[in-house]
């Protein structure tokens, strides 16, 4: 009994574990768990939960430092001072070169000075400013890229629950062509005893049969793969069961692809990432120039020194401006702007690239969604017809007209067009979610600003 104790506590860890972390993951999380995982459940949590999007958010919070740091260098600076000088050597001559005079302590041998300073730049040439815009559109870019990452989180989501959806339709098909399978089995065996069916049809039924079951345990594999793509992409314990739920209904098919384009242009986070560090090295070129101007800054500082006749104190003030003017630096400043330069040509050329790829993106999704209607009209054609065809070839084969290998192709027929009306579904409502992915908007189409930002976790 001591065994089976130590398995039946093992187990009640483990469910306290799970129930643990079905908690911590939140109501949509829990929601999925108990009646199945929506599209909108499912983003939530992915939302919530994903590392890539907790990675970008981290971008966000380090670029807003960046922008703090560059806002404070165009403040004052205070710093804190000293020097303690030691001089192992006690001659008189060597304390007359810190200045001295004769009758000073002879032996005294360390010196401590300590102040303030302050500075405050009083003119950069703009390179300060510059330092600030650029931090700015860096923070922008960090923005604009956790946009992207969010939608194509969200695409993926969005992709792999309507690939879910079309094989849970599958699998439903799979289990009706094996639920006839066994009933037309059943008749044939029965037709069999009185010799009114040919050995030979009813070899081909249970091959059928065979092969049927083989492709509905394919089928469910495929199932569970997708779900294992589920998990990956809300990070969820692999141990969690997930069964997505919902209907596979037509995609709209409206659209106004000139429209759509210029909005692709406009807000699509990507190209909008893109900008922004284009606008960023803009002002990397200028800095590199300003660097080569001249600067000024107001200098005012206070220093004290120790061990000066036998303990006294001398201290002194000094305010002053201080010019710098770069007459040479080996050339560094200048390949420094020549380098910038080159970048920014760089960038620029990636943003023109990148437009042009968000069009010809646009436009595969919207003739991808274009062509969805015709096929989900044939397919459910097929299926009406599929249907009827083996009703009729199903009741000539219970009278005894009809064969098995008509029988049989009745039913691949029915298979092959469900499969296909199930595709043609999936397909146009993943193609309408690449369609907004291509525009820059949330590509699952559901409410998410009630949904968590990211990175919370």
């Amino acid at each position: 009994m001591r065994p089976c104790g130590g398995r039946f506590r093992f187990a009640v860890l483990g469910a306290v574990v799970l129930s643990t972390s079905l908690a911590w993951a939140g109501p949509a999380f829990a929601q999925g768990a108990e009646s199945g995982w929506t599209l909108e459940a499912l983003v939530g949590v992915a939302l919530d939960r994903n590392p890539d999007l907790a990675a970008e958010q981290t971008q966000i919070t380090a670029a807003g430092e960046d922008v703090a740091a560059a806002r404070g260098a165009l403040r004052p600076r205070l710093d804190a001072v000293g020097l303690t000088e030691v001089f192992p050597r006690r001659e008189r001559l060597l304390i007359f070169r810190h200045g001295f005079r004769p009758n000073d302590n002879p032996f005294e041998n360390t010196i401590l000075n300590y102040g303030l300073e302050v500075r405050l730049p009083l003119y950069a040439s703009g390179r300060l400013e510059r330092g600030v815009s650029l931090a700015e559109a860096r923070a922008d870019a960090a923005q604009s890229r956790f946009g992207q990452t969010r939608n194509a989180l969200i695409f993926n989501v969005a992709s792999a629950f309507y690939t879910g959806l079309r094989l849970r339709q599958v699998i439903a098909a799979q289990r009706a062509v094996l639920a006839s399978l066994e009933e037309s089995l059943r008749i044939a065996e029965l037709q069999r005893e009185v010799g009114r069916i040919a050995p030979l049809d009813l070899l081909r039924i249970r091959t059928r049969k065979s092969q049927a079951e083989r492709d509905l345990a394919g089928a469910r594999n495929a199932y569970a793969q997708t779900v294992e793509v589920l998990k990956e992409l809300i990070n969820v314990p692999t141990e969690v069961a997930i069964d997505v739920a919902g209907a596979l209904t037509p995609a709209p098919t409206d659209v106004d692809l000139d429209l759509l384009q210029e909005r692709a242009i406009q807000q699509r986070p990507d190209l909008i990432a893109l900008r922004h560090e284009v606008r960023a090295l803009r002002e990397a070129v200028g800095i590199a120039a300003a660097r080569l101007g001249p600067s000024v800054d107001l200098k005012a500082s206070y220093r004290g020194v120790t061990g000066v006749d036998d303990g006294t104190t001398r201290d002194d003030a000094i305010l002053g401006v201080e010019l710098r003017i770069p007459l040479y630096a080996g050339g560094v400043l200048r390949s420094q702007k020549r380098k910038a330069l080159v970048q920014l040509k760089e960038k620029e050329l990636r943003l023109q690239a990148a437009e042009r790829r968000a069009r010809a993106e646009l436009e595969r999704a919207a003739l991808d969604l274009a062509t969805s209607a015709p096929r989900i009209a044939a397919a459910q054609r097929a299926v009406d017809q599929g249907r009827e065809s083996l009703r009729v070839e199903r009741e000539k084969f219970g009278q005894g007209r009809g064969t098995s290998n008509d029988l049989l192709l009745a039913e691949e027929a029915l298979l092959v067009a469900r499969t296909q009306l199930a595709a043609a579904l999936a397909d146009s409502q993943i193609a309408r979610a690449a369609l907004r992915f291509a525009v820059g908007e949330d590509p699952a189409g559901v409410s998410v600003e009630s949904l968590p930002a990211g990175g919370n976790r």
